[in-house]
């Protein structure tokens, strides 16, 4: 019997620290926000961030979704943060950014051998089109494309409430066979912030739109025929946000962070198109952070926070592997999606 009872008790045990949302919590070699990130080859490789608000880092970096283990990776030609970063199979893209306050373009990555331990080496390269001109962006996988939407673009005479750029609607796919650029339906606010891919499907959430956080979610999905005409509006969040990481595993979506609530953990049902907060997730309270999906696990980097009344921008290290079990067993309903009003002109 004292047996049965001690083996009851491990699997118990067991149970409950498989269902721990937090695994592992190691720090990067430097505090590091606005980088990029991407899942390849069974690791998570952060790109590049600021250090300071002055600071771009060339920084690549390896991360052990076992451990939290980060080691140096090797380096981008310049430093760069707010670039929007996917990957297909052999090649990681990095979309636009900004290197000391000045736009850029496209780097695009590719995995050219296999070096020691089954670790893969890349060679970098320049693609050059204006249209990858843009700042925090949103890029995801979909098969064979990448798909590159919204971000602060510089446009003439034109200026947002925050800054001097302003948010495009602008939405594409580039073919990373053929080298093709489409011209998709256009984002149906102009915005900046990250957007996540499910199977054949691309899932905006909230984002900022130059003078106010957006509380909306969409989705466009790309069938036999092509993509779709248009994109479909599944209604409200529970609240506005922006600054968010976002990541997708199985059918959902999770959020970590917001600009204004640091400590946001969401999990977004795409299939019964429910919102479940995670108050007890063990995630650092930090926006700008950057997230992907490993298997089982989801891997969180960087960030940065402010108070209202310093605005003085703090830049963290933090690196975070959470289970995906451990968030949903962790999770809490705030509710369906709510029906949306048709957007405001103009916006």
């Amino acid at each position: 019997m004292r047996a049965l009872l001690a083996g009851l008790l491990a699997m118990a045990t067991t149970a409950a620290a498989q269902a721990e949302p937090l695994l592992a919590r190691q720090r990067l070699p430097d505090v590091t926000s606005m980088g990029a990130m991407v899942a390849v080859e069974g690791y998570a490789l952060f790109f590049g961030g600021s250090t300071s608000r002055d600071v771009t880092s060339q920084q690549v970096l390896m991360i052990d979704p076992a451990t939290g283990d980060a080691w140096d990776f090797g380096h981008l030609p310049t430093g760069m943060r707010y670039q929007a970063a996917a990957a297909t199979d052999m090649d990681i893209y990095l979309f636009g950014g900004v290197h000391v306050g000045e736009k850029r373009r496209q780097w695009s990555i590719r995995a050219t051998a296999e070096a020691p331990e089954s670790l893969p080496v890349y060679d970098v390269f320049q693609l050059v089109d204006e249209r990858f001109a843009r700042r925090t962006a949103g890029a995801a996988a979909v098969g064979n494309e990448i798909v590159l939407g919204g971000g602060g673009v510089l446009e003439p005479g034109r200026r947002s409430c925050v800054d001097g750029m302003v948010r495009t609607s602008s939405f594409m796919a580039f073919d990373t066979v053929t080298g093709d650029m489409t011209e998709l339906p256009p984002l149906p606010i102009g915005r900046e912030g990250a957007i996540a891919a499910i199977d054949d499907t691309v899932w905006v959430v909230g984002g900022f739109d130059g003078c106010r956080a957006i509380n909306r979610v969409w989705m466009i999905s790309r069938g036999e025929a092509g993509w779709d005409s248009e994109w479909t509006d599944f209604g409200l969040l529970p609240a506005p946000v922006s600054a968010h990481a976002l990541t997708a595993a199985d059918d959902e979506l999770f959020l970590f962070g917001d600009y204004e609530q640091l400590d946001r953990v969401w999990r977004i049902d795409t299939v019964g198109l429910t919102v479940h907060e995670i108050p007890e997730s063990g995630y650092f309270p930090r926006r700008h952070a950057a997230a992907a999906t490993i298997g089982d696990r989801i891997v969180v980097a960087g960030g940065n926070s402010s108070t209202n009344a310093s605005r003085r921008v703090r830049y963290y290290d933090a690196i975070e592997v959470f289970s995906v079990e451990g968030l949903r067993a962790a999770s809490a309903p705030l509710g369906p999606l709510r029906p949306a009003p048709p957007l405001e002109e103009g916006r």
